[in-house]
């Protein structure tokens, strides 16, 4: 038997197997339809407490990726600079410096996203334990990469 013969034999005999009649995705009941929304009650749920404890994780997190986040952007960005004239390496290392300047500066708006339900929570009167600071602002310009 030749490959487009068989392979024509397998098609078939899937196509026959396969059922053709449509399923429609819902909760059986009486007549068929699902329950309202407002009857229906999801597993998740969050607590102020719990809401807290991640802007929190995210307030602290803040100042350290800020400050360690750039560990190495000058000695990068002047090797980068120093490779560049000589070395295809340069070039590369340079894109791979403001990438990484680039993700920094993403995570730490993350963290300031994150922290600001934190600071509703406050705004609003929910009991959560006190933060002695304020949240930082996230960066709107770029840093430098001279030495």
């Amino acid at each position: 038997m030749s490959f487009e013969n068989e392979w024509a034999q397998i098609k078939s005999e899937a196509a026959q197997r396969q059922d053709t009649h449509m399923r429609l995705n819902q909760v059986d009941g009486p007549g068929g339809t699902a329950p309202s929304p407002a009857a229906q009650k999801g597993d998740l749920s969050v607590k102020a407490k719990d809401l807290a404890a991640i802007g929190d994780a995210a307030f602290k997190l803040y100042p350290r990726l800020d400050k360690d986040g750039d560990h190495a952007q000058t000695t990068s960005a002047t090797a980068a600079k120093d490779l560049k004239d000589d070395f295809d390496i340069g070039g590369a290392l340079s894109d791979v410096v403001e990438t990484w300047r680039t993700q920094v500066n993403s995570l730490l708006a993350a963290c300031a996203h994150i922290s600001t339900p934190r600071r509703h929570m406050q705004a609003t009167n929910i009991t959560s334990p006190p933060r002695s600071a304020t949240r930082p602002s996230t960066r709107t310009s770029a840093r430098s990469t001279e030495p």
